[in-house]
């Protein structure tokens, strides 16, 4: 008998698969691409919130600074993640207001008592009235400070400091053991280093 074809081995189902590569649409699956994943910051997530850094940047104050404001109850962080602080764009406000006070000169123990919420209008009002009165009192200190060392500028004395009016305000100092301006400005008719500011006759 004639074979027209040579003998092959019994078929599996399991032939090897052909591995020889061939373009889309020929029997090829297209290349995979790789699997690229983004990572959003905090800020592109939730812009509205910020780092202690990046508070302390917005408002020019140091980190310490805010910090401290926080142990004092001025200042809360938004809320805090794996031991970071978060802040809200508010906050940039509220350390305004802190700062604003204190260049008016309000101390932090006094912005507590005013940003208290117990703390009512009369309560605020009292506080600011306060302020005006130590201010004023400053400012009658202040005055005289400066009448001294306009009239010291004319001291005909070959030193300020050997001066006897001088150290005869130096003498009122160490007697009254209160600053120099504050006794001055208590006392209507002053005395020692006073008078020679006050009589015009400088500090010699």
């Amino acid at each position: 008998m004639e074979l027209t074809d040579e003998a092959q081995p019994p078929k599996t189902g399991l032939e090897p698969l052909d591995d020889t590569p061939t373009e889309t649409g020929r029997g090829l699956h297209p290349a995979s691409k790789p699997l690229q994943v983004r990572l959003k910051s905090m800020a592109e997530s939730e812009p509205d919130l910020f780092t202690i850094g990046e508070l302390a940047q917005q408002a020019g104050v140091a980190t310490s600074a805010l910090r401290y404001y926080e142990e004092l109850g001025l200042l809360e962080p938004g809320e805090r993640r794996s031991g970071r602080r978060y802040y809200r764009r508010a906050a940039v406000e509220t350390v305004g207001s802190i700062l604003f006070l204190r260049d008016v000169g309000f101390t932090l123990a006094e912005i507590v008592q005013l940003r208290s919420s117990s703390a009512d209008r009369p309560a605020r009002r009292a506080l600011l009235a306060s302020k005006l009165e130590e201010l004023a009192r400053k400012a009658v200190e202040i005055s005289v400070a400066r009448d001294a060392l306009n009239h010291g500028l004319d001291c005909p004395a070959p030193d300020i400091l050997t001066c006897p009016n001088f150290i005869g305000g130096v003498h009122e100092r160490l007697t009254a053991r209160v600053p120099w301006t504050q006794l001055q400005s208590r006392s209507p008719g002053g005395s020692g280093l006073e008078e020679a500011v006050n009589g015009g006759g400088g500090l010699g």
